[in-house]
């Protein structure tokens, strides 16, 4: 294993995460485009940003960077069958405000 890459992955993995969820929660709890907007796309730069950690991280593992976009496909093929059982809306039930 090549530990700088599985560093990098970390920081690019765990910061996509982060920038990722950020976003998402931010654009459902909103309710002015102005704002949501903007969110989107902080989860879409996670988004890519957790892409390129799974690719570090297979570079780190002597794979081609490549399979990072099999990492992507797994995280959009997970979630569509949770969102095919719930009707349409634009945020889920469950949001922070909820939860505390």
């Amino acid at each position: 294993m090549i530990q700088r890459d599985h560093r990098l992955s970390l920081i690019w993995g765990a910061g996509g995460l982060l920038l990722e969820t950020t976003g998402a929660v931010a654009a459902c709890v909103v309710t002015q485009p102005i704002i949501a907007y903007p969110a989107l796309a902080l989860a879409i730069v996670g988004v890519v940003m957790l892409t390129v950690g799974m690719a570090y991280h297979a570079r780190s593992l002597g794979r081609n960077p490549w399979w990072g976009l099999v990492g992507l496909l797994y995280i959009v093929g997970s979630r569509r069958p949770a969102d095919a059982q719930r009707p349409i809306a634009r945020c889920p039930d469950a949001t922070l405000a909820s939860i505390a």
